[in-house]
């Protein structure tokens, strides 16, 4: 069944999603008051204390209802990249993913799967499905734009390819999230929502930022394995062993990487960012990190994947620990 806003099935032949300023026209009216609304709630500082799932840019994951640890699942630093939520109300299963444009398709289709699967499992009959897209704004590039409409055509061909229905019922993308700020004397461009967390309880989602010990586990290790080399979307969690998994992975050599490592924040932001001028002031340092990480670690399946076994983490107490 094809994707549903406000409860009307999208036709392909309609060809909504081909022009993300012919969509907006349409729909303007069923999803700006529920951006304008996310976007003027406060921003919530996420720490460890809260027990939040954390997902990177190029991951995904999925959470049960019924999960002993996991009390929220969120993401953050989205600038050009979109948040997707996947929610089964239901089953309360809930998936987030950070795109930033590549492996739209499997990732998109590892999202629906994996909270169909919950669904089966459970016996529940009927794959109803809310889906929320969030992030981007209207950058020079348009990268934004494109990334949003792909993703409308992603869901809206895999809806089509299955007996699922997707519900589209939250826009919060690209025009919906621009606003202008001032940096060194210029008005530009700029998203109003970098991050949420999704309550698994309740499904609500809220603005966030995360602390850094929030942003766990192993963050430089992740950050690294998306760096170089990156070939999937990688679904970062068992949501029925209830463990953080990272499995065993390698990266091509990177040349000059101590020199990169060397180089000021404003270089580092203006070669490996697609929006510089916005990006948060985390940003720089944390590519370092993942730098060093590579430096340190240039032969992963010999320094840490010995024995080619992926790396189990538990969330106890809002603390990873490594089993």
């Amino acid at each position: 069944m094809p994707l549903l806003i406000d409860g009307i099935e999208i036709k392909d032949s309609d060809r909504i999603f081909d022009d993300l300023q012919l969509f907006v026209q349409k729909y303007k009216h069923v999803y700006d008051d529920g951006s304008s609304c996310l976007k003027s709630t406060p921003v919530t500082l996420v720490t460890r204390c809260q027990c939040c799932l954390y997902v990177m840019q190029g991951e995904l994951a999925t959470v049960r209802a019924t999960d002993k640890s996991i009390k929220c699942i969120g993401t953050d630093m989205a600038t050009t990249c979109h948040i997707v939520v996947v929610r089964c109300r239901q089953t309360a299963t809930t998936s987030l993913a950070h795109f930033d444009g590549s492996f739209l398709v499997d990732g998109a289709r590892e999202m629906l799967k994996s909270v169909v699967n919950i669904r089966t499992q459970e016996g529940t009959q009927g794959y109803d499905l809310d889906l929320h897209i969030i992030g981007g704004f209207d950058d020079e590039r348009g990268l934004s734009g494109k990334l949003s409409t792909d993703l409308l055509r992603t869901f809206q061909t895999l809806s089509s390819d299955e007996s699922w229905k997707v519900h589209l019922r939250t826009f919060c993308c690209t025009p919906f999230n621009t606003c202008v700020v001032t940096k060194h004397g210029v008005k530009i461009n700029s998203p109003v929502i970098f991050g949420v967390i999704v309550s698994v309880a309740d499904g609500k989602i809220y603005r966030a930022d995360f602390s850094e010990d929030a942003r766990g586990p192993v963050r430089a290790m992740r950050a690294a394995r998306g760096v170089n080399g990156r070939k999937q979307m990688f679904n970062v969690y068992d949501c029925v062993k209830e463990r953080f998994i990272i499995p065993p992975f390698t990266y091509r050599p990177l040349p000059f990487i101590e020199e990169w490592i060397e180089q000021s924040d404003s270089f580092i932001k203006e070669n490996m960012s697609t929006s510089p001028d916005v990006e948060p002031p985390s940003f720089a340092p944390d590519i370092r990190d993942s730098l060093r990480f590579i430096v340190t670690h240039p032969h992963p399946m010999r320094s840490i994947f010995k024995s080619n076994l992926p790396l189990l983490y538990k969330l106890d107490g809002g603390r990873w620990e490594l089993e």
